[in-house]
């Protein structure tokens, strides 16, 4: 049983909803971390830009990180 429950993009603030349509668009689902995020746009805000910016960095490969995101579901039970 989850702790907390995640916002459903109907109840968001409209900066959070960008978010959201976001991932449907790019995922065709919303991702439980936002929805949990979105109760501080603040705190979402940060995780998507910290999440960006691994992402973009430039001394990382490509298959490398997707080897460190595969890698870091597994050890979190989560599938990718």
């Amino acid at each position: 049983m989850p702790r907390m429950t995640g916002i459903s993009p109907e109840q968001a603030p409209p900066e959070v909803r960008e978010v959201f349509d976001g991932q449907m668009e790019a995922f065709g689902f919303h991702l439980n971390p936002t929805r949990v995020y979105a109760h501080v746009p603040s705190i979402l805000f940060a995780a998507t830009t910290l999440a960006d910016a691994i992402q973009d960095a430039p001394h990382l490969e490509d298959e490398i990180l997707a080897m460190a995101s595969v890698r870091t579901a597994q050890i979190n039970g989560c599938p990718f």
